[in-house]
């Protein structure tokens, strides 16, 4: 009897060394390969494989279709295989059983690497902002505190989705490194996943290294600026899809932060700055942290010794700039936001 295959799916979540984690599995594939391991090069947006997921989501999805077949033989190369996209982490519990029936004949084992919220939150986000949010850090954090509702807190809180992953693949087929604490031990997290999830024969493969970081957060003028354009998208040109954006300005950016009316934006934006102050010890992150350590904590493969889920300064604080969500409209910013968008977003170039 054939032995099943082994599926490592790796879920993320956002802000996680995720694109690091992709790039580094595209630039290894044929050495991987050679290990015995398979990272598809079919099904793959920039780095992760974002198009499983997208379809996962279409009420469409037949598991006895063309599709399905396609993926499986997209994905299903090796005896083990690495899936990657940090829009698993995000998938219904519906969307989630599909993704496991898909791979019913396999031995699926879910990666999840675990960041404390007072360095994710700031960084997720941005990356909300990055695809074409317009809220203010005041609303998200208003909103992870239970307080607002601002976006849906359930598909990208932590606890959450370690909750639909654990029901649906079972919770002993989870692993959860503390993301901090593979930093700490000076171990590239590409490294650290070869080493922990991937079969010894990888381990003969000389594997190249990524030099520079990737998806690297932005300045806090950027983010502003792109939130301030999804605002302006998606009051004044609702034809346009917000992540345009995002695309926009990383192609523009160069021209768009050079020009003077920027700093002049800039300058405005910090009449208006706000300081949110997160610290280590904040009622909300204290109590996630002792909810993840008393459900899941046999799961964690690198908890600190002490007991500590991870390695961190107890009175470490990180200050989040922000500005009320339209104070372009009382500083005369607003039609330089119209120019950037006609300039840049209506005319795709």
């Amino acid at each position: 009897m054939e032995r099943p295959k082994t599926v490592i799916l790796h879920v993320g979540p956002h802000k996680t060394g995720t694109t690091h984690l992709q790039a580094a599995f595209v630039r290894n594939r044929t050495r991987l390969e050679t290990g015995g391991v398979g990272y598809s090069d079919r099904h793959i947006y920039l780095f992760g494989h974002h198009h499983l997921p997208e379809a996962l989501r279409s009420e469409n999805f037949d598991l006895n279709g063309p599709v399905a077949a396609e993926f499986r033989d997209a994905f299903l190369t090796h005896d083990t295989n690495v899936i990657s996209s940090e829009e698993f982490a995000k998938l219904s519990m519906p969307e989630l059983e599909t993704l496991r029936d898909l791979f019913a004949d396999c031995t699926v084992k879910v990666v999840y690497f675990l960041r404390h919220p007072m360095h994710m939150f700031p960084s997720l986000w941005q990356e909300m902002i990055k695809h074409g949010a317009d809220l203010t850090f005041h609303d998200f954090m208003e909103t992870a505190a239970g307080r607002a509702a601002h976006y849906e807190l359930d598909v990208y809180s932590n606890t959450s989705q370690l909750l639909r992953m654990a029901s649906v693949f079972g919770r002993t087929n989870l692993s959860l490194p503390i993301f901090e604490n593979v930093m700490a031990s000076g171990e590239d997290l590409f490294d650290y996943f070869v080493r922990n999830y991937l079969p010894a024969s990888v381990g003969a493969v000389e594997l190249e290294k990524l030099e520079t970081s990737t998806n690297a957060s932005l300045p806090p003028r950027f983010t502003e600026l792109i939130r301030c354009m999804n605002l302006v998208c998606r009051e004044e040109f609702p034809e346009l899809a917000p992540p345009l954006v995002t695309s926009a300005f990383n192609k523009h950016q160069s021209e768009i932060v050079t020009d003077p009316k920027f700093q002049v934006f800039f300058e405005k934006f910090k009449t208006h700055w706000q300081a949110f102050t997160l610290g280590m010890n904040d009622e909300i992150f204290v109590k996630e942290e002792v909810l993840i350590c008393n459900l899941y904590a046999d799961l964690i493969p690198n908890k600190m010794e002490t007991g500590r889920l991870r390695q961190f300064d107890e009175e470490a604080t990180k200050t989040v700039p922000y500005a009320a969500r339209r104070w372009i409209y009382s500083e005369d910013q607003a039609e330089y936001i119209r120019a950037l968008i006609r300039t840049y977003v209506l005319s795709g170039g």
